[in-house]
């Protein structure tokens, strides 16, 4: 070995002693995010009284009022379409408004297209 292989040997050996150690990192676990299931194909046919008739996927539907209904989906509506249509009644239009609290709940709102509260019967269908 000559002189310069011996002293790059050394400087080598002195740098590696006094480097400063990098930084340690943490493993990470890389998980997927949850994959939610959405309420497709879910359904309720609610009679004017407020019971139902029918339903899939749903947990609860409380008349909270005349023509007006909370519908509680067992999974959740955001990011869904909704049709609602009459059955067994007089003519009515039906307004879905989706809870900015609740993913899995929305309010339905019966009137007669004049502004006045109409009861009625409805079918309400989900699609995802």
């Amino acid at each position: 070995m000559n002189s310069f292989s011996r002293r790059l040997a050394a400087w080598t050996s002195a740098a590696a002693l006094f480097a400063p150690a990098g930084p340690t990192f943490a493993a990470v676990a890389t998980t997927k995010p949850a994959v939610v299931q959405k309420c497709g194909g879910c359904f309720v046919n609610i009679l004017s009284n407020g019971t139902t008739s029918g339903k899939k996927g749903v947990k609860s539907v409380v008349k909270n009022g005349a023509g007006r209904f909370t519908i509680i989906f067992a999974r959740p509506v955001t990011g869904c379409a909704f049709s609602a249509t009459l059955f067994n009644s007089k003519p009515a239009f039906p307004i879905i408004l989706t809870s900015p609290t609740n993913p899995a709940q929305i309010v339905l709102n019966g009137t007669d297209g004049r502004g006045s509260v109409r009861e009625a019967q409805y079918s309400v269908v989900v699609t995802c």
